[in-house]
């Protein structure tokens, strides 16, 4: 799953270096704190955990201390796991070039409440 794994941090590089496109057609802001990905084995079993219940919901706060979930349900099972990992991550983070956030990037309480198919949840949780 090496090239999957690639993927969250190149795009998050992009997005810190302001080369991400936001919804209104301009480029998201640079970030100006954004730390770097680390592999972590404890979370990559929890999120298995989670898959292995094959409900497609969240699953008990309580059952992740300190963690946050992003779901994606996956349809096609000719799909690899590589490509249905590539699949999701693509869906969760083109929240910003599908939805936008504003030019301050300030994930606020109107952004994380909107209605869908407007969301962009899934981008913000992609850290």
């Amino acid at each position: 799953m090496e090239k999957a794994s690639l993927i969250p941090e190149t795009s998050r590089s992009s997005l810190a270096s302001g080369h991400e496109p936001n919804k209104d057609g301009s480029m998201a802001p640079p970030a100006t704190n954004m730390e770097k990905m680390v592999y972590d084995c404890s979370v990559e079993a929890s999120a298995q955990r989670s898959a292995n219940t094959c409900t497609g919901q969240l699953s008990d706060p309580s059952t992740r201390p300190g963690l946050k979930e992003n779901p994606n349900n996956i349809y096609d099972m000719s799909l690899s796991p590589e490509e249905a990992a590539e699949q999701a991550m693509s869906k969760w983070w083109g929240q910003l070039a599908r939805n936008g956030v504003p030019s301050n990037m300030l994930f606020s309480s109107a952004v994380r409440h909107r209605q869908p198919p407007n969301t962009v949840t899934r981008f913000t949780k992609v850290k």
